[in-house]
């Protein structure tokens, strides 16, 4: 009875570590596969749990730009090298950590650009089929971007121009910057000057702030003109330029704050630059600090 007994109890026992073995085997598969899903396809990166989307863009940043702007060029050296019809002329990336989101004081993630030139032989096309294997080029562009982790979360537009030694065809892959997608992790002291131009430039109906930072010992703040048709508009916003310009200095000097962010960064000089587009020229103006 006592052997019956032990019996039970050891084939009780045994189930349940089987069953945590089970339990652990499939945690263990759930986690990698989870990690093999977003390697594969980063477009799964949007329905993790936040903490771990934080954890995964730190991962990415310690990629210097150097690297990530490598990475992406030969990511489209091998996809152009691949295709038989195309042969390479030029290939270009680069970083600009300027950049502003469209509709938040934050800067993008997606902050890389890249320049491509081939040539395409169109030996027996007609104009119809050198249009089409250009959209099919296209397509698989995105295919190849999309399943790369610098091409889904770092390639803002790749400007592709493609010459059939009859005209340039080619198309502009890239994203919008008001859509959901990751944002730069910025040093506060920054944040915080970054914070004061953007709210005074939001102040006013026709600009907006689209790229903030110092390069090279210059702190350059880039706002495009919002288009206007009426004359007087156009001529009213001419004038004030330079009286904005002189507030957002004096705003930006008057900051302890951003006195401090421009001290610490050896900054040298103020640009402020104004696109405009019914002149389609940029107004810059400069300001020496101290």
């Amino acid at each position: 009875m006592k052997n019956k007994k032990l019996l039970v109890v050891l084939i009780i026992v045994l189930l349940f570590l089987g069953f945590i073995c089970q339990k652990t085997y499939n945690v263990i598969q759930d986690m990698n596969e989870k990690e093999s899903s977003y390697y594969d396809n980063p477009t799964t990166f949007y329905y993790l749990p936040q903490e771990e989307q934080d954890l995964l863009l730190e991962e990415m940043s310690v990629a210097t730009s150097e690297e990530i702007c490598e990475s992406l060029e030969k990511l489209i050296t091998d996809y152009v090298n691949s295709n038989e019809k195309l042969t390479l002329n030029s290939i270009n990336a680069y970083q600009d950590n300027l950049i502003m989101h469209e509709k938040w004081n934050q800067k993008i993630y997606k902050n890389c650009f890249v320049d491509v030139e081939v040539t395409l032989d169109n030996e027996g096309m007609t104009y119809e089929e050198r249009e089409d294997y250009v959209s099919e080029i296209y397509d698989d562009f995105d295919k190849v971007m999309s399943l790369d982790v610098y091409g889904t979360f770092k390639l803002n537009e790749c400007n592709m121009s493609i010459k059939d030694g009859i005209r340039t065809l080619g198309f502009n892959y890239g994203i919008t910057n008001n859509g959901e997608q990751p944002l730069l992790n910025q040093p506060e002291e920054e944040l915080i000057t970054q914070t004061l131009v953007y709210d005074f430039v939001n102040s006013y109906r026709y600009y907006k702030l689209s790229k903030f930072g110092i390069i090279d010992g210059d702190l350059y703040i880039e706002i495009p003109i919002n288009d206007v048709y009426r004359e007087t508009d156009r001529e009213k916003i001419l004038k004030e330029i330079p009286e904005i310009c002189e507030i957002l200095y004096n705003k930006i000097i008057a900051s302890p704050d951003a006195k401090k962010y421009i001290e610490d960064n050896d900054c040298k000089t103020i640009t402020m630059s104004f696109y405009c587009p019914w002149k389609k020229e940029v107004i810059t103006h400069n300001y020496a600090i101290g």
